[in-house]
């Protein structure tokens, strides 16, 4: 036994609700394991020191520019560099040993209270190993001279920074200067690393194969291009004329030490768990449609979280003429919905037809279930 179903016109709003919880975890452990070596060398020096007292004098230089559109199209750019030298009087004291005033014996000549440093006699040769390889292995490099060329060897500081600053300019023009329309923040700077004393000195200790290197990209009228700028240090000597070479003894009390560390085998473990939980509630209701048979509407709130950003006008609603289908619709007006227009009737048949176009006007125009669907249809493709 069955009952009869409930008339539809007595039918009212009942609650249809839904929802859905989801939850997920998720884990993650990494383990590293590696191994590393590091060799540190340090000079020592025993015996006398002198508490010497030094003026400092800095130079300043200032390089400044316009780049923008129109301080480049009327002729402004890069402007000339300016420098300001400051002097400021006993602003470094130092204790030097006597080895290392004798090592730089020319920097100190005419220095009242500094003795004459007596120099050993040329006597020592190169290691073997170095000759042969031309690698320094565990040995430093105390100190480096730049010499102006190899004839008349006369020294030029810091020559390095302004003929590598040289040739990346003739690589990459303006790169370097500010105000220039392909000017980099920064490559000066790291010109300035690589070849300042402490980067010098680090350099032959990476042997004939190893490099100090940078990039940059050059973005020009051209297109764009990576620049790569690498420094190496070898000798010019081969093995036969290293042999020949001798060196004088360091003085007594004079030694390098070396620390060497290493790690065989060092452990990293990372463990993170993430967890995720979502709830979804639709609380929505249906309801028989007004003069329809077998039809149902369902009806609930919506809404949606508001993503970051600027503020948005509402959105307009648009309406639909009487006129026909297909007409253009007026972007001011509130939302309504017309009916079709009227047409000649025609038997209705059974029922409305099977999977009208939803823009297309109904053939049907005295069916009031049609009429329904049509007005239904008609406010959900009316919306801007």
């Amino acid at each position: 036994m069955q009952a009869a179903p409930t008339p539809p016109d007595l039918l009212v709003h009942q609650a249809n609700p839904g929802g859905r919880y989801s939850q997920s975890r998720r884990t993650d452990a990494t383990a590293t394991v590696g191994s590393g070596t590091k060799i540190t060398h340090a000079t020592e020096f025993s015996g006398d020191t002198l508490w010497i007292g030094n003026d400092l004098t800095l130079l300043l230089t200032v390089r400044w520019g316009v780049r923008n559109v129109a301080g480049n199209t009327v002729g402004l750019g890069p402007y000339a560099p300016v420098t300001v030298a400051i002097d400021l009087p006993r602003a470094v004291t130092y204790l030097a040993p006597a080895q290392a005033v004798a090592q730089l014996a020319a920097w100190f000549q005419g220095m009242p209270g500094i003795p004459a440093p007596t120099l050993n006699p040329l006597d020592v040769p190169l290691p073997d190993r170095y000759a042969r390889t031309r690698q320094l292995g565990k040995a430093t490099v105390m100190s480096v001279t730049q010499l102006d060329d190899t004839t008349n060897r006369r020294e030029r500081r810091d020559r390095m920074r302004h003929e590598l600053t040289t040739l990346v300019e003739n690589e990459a023009p303006g790169v370097t200067r500010p105000g220039h329309a392909s000017h980099l923040p920064g490559v000066a700077t790291e010109v300035a690393r690589i070849t300042e004393p402490a980067a010098l000195r680090g350099l032959p200790g990476r042997g004939p194969g190893g490099k100090a290197r940078f990039y940059f990209l050059h973005v020009a009228y051209g297109g764009a291009r990576l620049v790569e700028v690498s420094l190496t240090a070898e000798p010019m000597l081969q093995t036969p004329a290293l042999r020949g070479l001798r060196g004088r003894r360091a003085g007594a009390g004079t030694g390098l030490e070396h620390v060497d560390t290493h790690t065989p085998q060092s452990r990293a473990t990372t463990t993170g768990t993430t967890t995720t939980r979502q709830g979804t509630v639709n609380p929505v209701s249906r309801y028989p449609r007004p003069g329809a048979t077998g039809w149902t509407d369902r009806a609930g709130p919506s809404w949606r979280r508001p993503r970051p950003g600027p503020v948005r006008p509402a959105p307009k609603w648009r309406r639909r003429t009487a006129s026909g289908p297909g007409r253009a619709a007026s972007p001011t007006s509130p939302s309504t919905t017309a009916s079709p227009p009227p047409s000649a009737p025609r038997p209705c048949g059974s029922g409305p037809p099977t999977s009208p176009a939803p823009s297309s006007r109904p053939a049907c125009s005295t069916c009031p279930a049609w009429k329904e669907t049509w007005r239904s249809r008609s406010a959900r493709g009316s919306a801007a």
